[in-house]
């Protein structure tokens, strides 16, 4: 979903920042893994000016499968539960920019139209001729897929949404308001902590700590099994805090009427931060849902029922794809 660090959880961050930083005897970026800058074996991709986090599985020139994290500040790591679809697709799974393991950004770069245009920019780059291209999403991750067909609906094939927040502002407004208790779109942190365009890497590395930690802490309201939680590598605070500040006004449904294949979307039982009215609502956008109900799951359905859906994904992505089953 697309949130911020909440003003009450901030300062709980702020007090445990206090506590180890105020010696200064840590290195802040040893509390996060490297970045591909920082380590040049992790797999990586140069698009569209960045450098991304990449992991590419399966035959070239097979359907394309591109995985969209949540956040914005995720990473792909849980989506390595998925990696058995590279027997038969081509999974391209990446850290958006400024989150995960890629580059970090400034503020300038971290806006919606940049990270639509590093979704084109990878798909111009593994896509071998014109294989058939499928967005798996997740989240905030269907947002920006919204995003990225609206432009233009014949772009890709098919998409799995999970819990999409919205596609519009309204929308996302409204599931702030109803569903978090009126926390605002572009509420977060106090704006002392983020004044410059440019933080320097330790202090890039000392937010994305704490912004981890906040979001692995603040509680079950997404219905997620925090005994067994999805596995991340390091959340993008800039990210996360810079691209709601900058995102205006906007409306990613103005083409989704003319998308021509279904689009496999799953809603979970526990979720308390999204209704199944909303998530209905949500798919009104598009011509053809086929939409399932996950049992026994929160919001991160897709990692923790993963072997459950599998079969569901599998024969959507047969259809869509015209891929023959093995």
């Amino acid at each position: 979903m697309l949130k911020t660090i909440q003003p009450a959880r901030a300062s709980a961050a702020l007090m445990l920042a206090l506590a180890l930083f105020g010696s200064g005897c840590i290195d802040d970026r040893a509390l996060v893994p490297p970045t591909v800058d920082e380590d040049d074996s992790l797999p990586h991709m140069d698009v569209n000016g960045t450098r991304l986090h990449v992991t590419e599985m399966g035959p070239a020139g097979a359907p394309l499968i591109v995985f969209l994290h949540g956040g914005p500040g995720g990473d792909h790591r849980s989506y390595l539960a998925w990696s058995g679809l590279a027997t038969k697709y081509h999974l391209i799974m990446y850290d958006q920019r400024g989150a995960g393991l890629s580059r970090r950004e400034g503020r300038a770069t971290l806006t919606v139209e940049t990270s639509v245009a590093d979704l084109a920019a990878i798909i111009k780059a593994t896509r071998q001729a014109d294989e058939p291209v499928v967005l798996f999403t997740h989240s905030w991750g269907g947002s920006l897929a919204a995003a990225y067909i609206d432009e233009d609906p014949n772009r890709v094939q098919g998409i799995v949404m999970a819990e999409p927040p919205g596609f519009t502002r309204a929308e996302f407004e409204d599931f702030f308001n109803q569903a978090l208790g009126g926390i605002s779109l572009t509420e977060g942190v106090d704006d002392v902590l983020w004044s410059s365009p440019v933080l320097s890497p330790e202090e890039h590395a000392r937010w994305d700590y704490l912004a981890l930690a906040v979001n692995r802490n603040g509680g079950d309201l997404g219905g997620n099994d925090l005994a067994h939680q999805e596995p991340a590598w390091r959340w993008g605070a800039a990210l996360s805090y810079w691209m709601p500040q900058q995102i205006g006004d906007f409306d990613w449904t103005t083409n989704l009427t003319q998308v021509t294949f279904p689009v496999l979307w799953f809603r979970s039982e526990k979720n308390k931060v999204t209704t199944a009215e909303q998530q209905g609502e949500l798919a009104k956008h598009f011509p053809n849902v086929e939409m399932h109900l996950v049992m026994g799951a929160g919001h991160d359905m897709l990692y923790q029922k993963q072997k459950d859906l599998q079969p569901i994904v599998e024969d959507y992505l047969a259809r869509v794809t015209m891929a023959v089953p093995q």
